[in-house]
């Protein structure tokens, strides 16, 4: 399995996928959209043992990297999902 270097990654909020791929923050936390800003190599992540997402989606870092963030997330308090919602978005991925 690899892991995708160029696409956006997120830290904050737990998130939930569909079957499409789009991912969704839900929306009781702050949290930053980031890219690496450096070149790394596979050494320098590994997947996550414990993660809620699908194999590959979430992956962990062995080092310090530079990151580019691209804005902030900011709960919108019409969007946040509801419990009910929320696990069931998240029963659809596992």
């Amino acid at each position: 399995m690899s892991c995708d270097y160029s696409k956006s990654w997120f830290h904050g909020s737990p998130l939930a996928n569909d079957e499409t791929g789009s991912i969704f923050h839900n929306g009781k936390l702050d949290g930053h959209i980031y890219v690496i800003d450096e070149v790394i190599s596979p050494k320098d992540v590994y997947l996550h043992l414990t993660t809620t997402m699908k194999p590959g989606d979430e992956w962990l870092i062995t080092r310090p990297i530079k990151i580019r963030k691209i804005q902030d997330t900011i709960p919108n308090p019409a969007e946040i999902l509801t419990e009910e919602e929320e696990a069931e978005l998240l029963k659809q991925i596992k």
